[in-house]
């Protein structure tokens, strides 16, 4: 059997929805859980994505279903790079990929908090990990309270040891002072306990704010055995 480029272009068109009537309205759950993930490293995508396959929803409408309806979740998955994903499709990424970008993430963060120089100085990485990450989680939960959300600048504020800084070591114009809100903040989403909620600003926005990931899952994600989601994870 051959397969032209002709059929192999359309079946790639149909499998990504692209071009393809639409019956009726189509929800932006289905949308998106049609080609499992939409990538979401660029806020601005995720609308798009949508709206490329379903010329009859609006901007609001994504809205809608990300941050009222909490029918998409983001997640730091495949490849370290942030989706946008169904929540029923959540607990198998979240265990067949997210949960080893965290390994990865918590191992290169302890690392470089044990090899590189800090300001302030931090003699035990893994004990000043742990407070900070339950600093974290109680500053995001008595906001949640609240019904309110947090930036990470205002997290930092909360919690000053998240403005622990890796400091240079070469000249190297790339290499520069930095802190650890975004290394840890990130370390925490792929490990499934915070979650990234709706930007500040307008549906461009990268300045995403943070809450505890039970106000997407109220029992947090729920268990996939780590091989049995990676099988069904591929089948997806």
């Amino acid at each position: 059997m051959r397969i032209t480029d002709e059929q192999r272009r359309h079946r790639l068109a149909v499998q990504h929805r692209v071009g393809l009537p639409c019956a009726g309205r189509p929800r932006v759950k289905d949308v998106v859980e049609s080609v499992l993930v939409l990538h979401a490293t660029d806020p601005a995508t995720v609308y798009l994505s949508v709206l490329a396959r379903a010329p009859g929803l609006t901007r609001d409408d994504v809205r809608t279903a990300m941050y009222e309806r909490r029918d998409l979740v983001r997640v730091l998955a495949m490849r370290r790079t942030l989706f946008v994903a169904g929540r029923d499709d959540v607990p198998v990424i979240h265990a067949g990929a997210s949960l080893g970008v965290a390994r990865r993430l918590r191992t290169r963060l302890l690392k470089e908090l044990a090899t590189l120089p800090t300001d302030p100085v931090v003699p035990d990485p893994p004990a000043w990990l742990a407070d900070v990450e339950r600093e974290v989680d109680a500053v995001l939960r008595s906001a949640a309270a609240t019904g309110s959300t947090l930036t990470g600048a205002q997290i930092s504020a909360a919690v000053p040891a998240l403005r622990t800084a890796l400091l240079p070591t070469t000249d190297k114009a790339w290499d520069v002072r930095r802190t650890v809100t975004s290394q840890t903040l990130a370390l925490l989403s792929a490990e499934g306990r915070i979650v990234r909620t709706e930007p500040r600003g307008s549906w461009t926005s990268r300045h995403h704010a943070w809450a505890p990931i039970e106000s997407w899952f109220p029992d947090g994600i729920p268990e996939v055995p780590e091989a049995e989601a990676r099988t069904r994870l591929a089948r997806r």
